[in-house]
Order: C-alpha cells, then structure tokens, then sequence
C-alpha cells in the first residue's frame, strides 16, 4: 500500500477507496465460461515516480484466457510486416497503438559476381497468441473514472494486419472480456506467468532463426 501511495502520488483514503472497490468485483467474478473470451484487471506501474504526468500509470492486463486465440501465418514473401491493433470499447481513453510483431522484415541477397544487391524470397510460418498483445494503459488523471469498468463485461474490437508488399491482408474480430477490477494476488502472479510464456516463446522463435 505505501509503495503504491507514493507512486501514484495520491491520497491514502482514496487509494483505499479504489482498491476495496476492485477487490468487491474481483471477489464477484462469476460469469459464464463461455461468455467471455478473457478476464482483465487493474494494476498501477510503481516503477515510475512522474505517474502524474505519464499516460499509462495503470495497467489493464490479461490474467485468464477463457478462449485462447493462436493465428498462424504461413506464406512464400519477399517482405513481410505484421502489425496488431486493439481497442477496449468503453468511455475512458486508452493506450494501445499498433503494435510491430515479431516476425517482420524483408529478405535480401548479395551476388558476389554483379556485386548488386537482390531481393529474395523466404519461407514464413509465424504463430501470433493474439492475448499477448493486449495490454491496455490508462492516465493517472482516469484514476477516479477506472472503477466504472469493473465488473463489467466489454466490447473488445481488434486487428491484425500483414503486408507482404503490395499485397495487403487484415483479420479482425470482436470479442467480450470481462474486467474484474484491480488485480489480486493470484492474478498478479498469472500475469506474469503468461508474460513468462510469451518472452519464451520470442526466445524460441529467435533461437530457431539464429537471432542473436
């Protein structure tokens, strides 16, 4: 609590007030399994010390995936570049631009005779766990408003765009999360769990194309 005060600069009794408010709903989470497609919550970033002036003081993460969503991408390119866009629908503003995956890039020779560069063609087979990508980032100015969200069930609207060239492609979905509040101990500890897994995974896909 005294870590979380003197980060977010904000006075003790509405501190207080927001986390009992958060762990009320989080207590209350009792949906329908199938719903919903993943369960978020609330947690401020304790790293910084200007949280009054940043944009994302609070963090809005994934802690359960009710229904995992895995798209793989397999395709003959000269370039490649893929990008994933999210919005949470609701009346507070977030960040969360679109974001460059891993896997993008063009491929490239060199003829040792002509001495010219050349474009070449490569093999691509990328798998993107689309719930990596959500991580929703409030402003400490939308401290007062963020207790409006929990327990409520939210329209997630997002899209994932590749290029390969001039050739353009989108796949896009809308799906419905459920906000439980601020985040637990237990779901604290699944956040970083599923973080975990993603870092192993970028470490693999790297160790498999001889990155780094």
């Amino acid at each position: 609590m005294r870590k979380l005060t003197h980060a977010l600069k904000i006075k003790p009794i509405f501190i207080l007030t927001l986390l009992t408010v958060g762990i009320c709903f989080a207590q209350t989470d009792s949906l329908s399994e199938d719903s919903i497609a993943a369960k978020f919550c609330f947690y401020a970033d304790t790293s910084r010390e200007d949280t009054q002036t940043i944009e994302s003081v609070w963090n809005l993460s994934v802690y359960e995936q009710i229904i995992p969503l895995t798209i793989t991408i397999q395709t003959e390119s000269y370039d490649f570049m893929p990008m994933i866009s999210a919005e949470l629908i609701s009346n507070i503003k977030h960040r969360l631009s679109g974001i460059v995956l891993e896997g993008s890039g063009a491929c490239y020779g060199y003829n040792p005779h002509t001495r010219k560069g050349y474009s070449c063609k490569s093999n691509r087979k990328n798998e993107y766990f689309i719930y990596d990508y959500f991580n929703f980032l409030y402003a400490y100015t939308d401290s007062a408003k963020i207790p409006e969200l929990f327990g409520k069930v939210l329209p997630l609207e997002w899209s994932l765009d590749f290029s390969m060239g001039k050739q353009k492609q989108t796949l896009s979905g809308k799906h419905y999360v459920y906000v439980s509040g601020f985040c637990n101990k237990e779901q604290r500890a699944r956040i970083k769990g599923l973080k975990k897994e993603k870092e192993e995974r970028i470490q693999e896909w790297e160790r498999e194309r001889g990155i780094n």
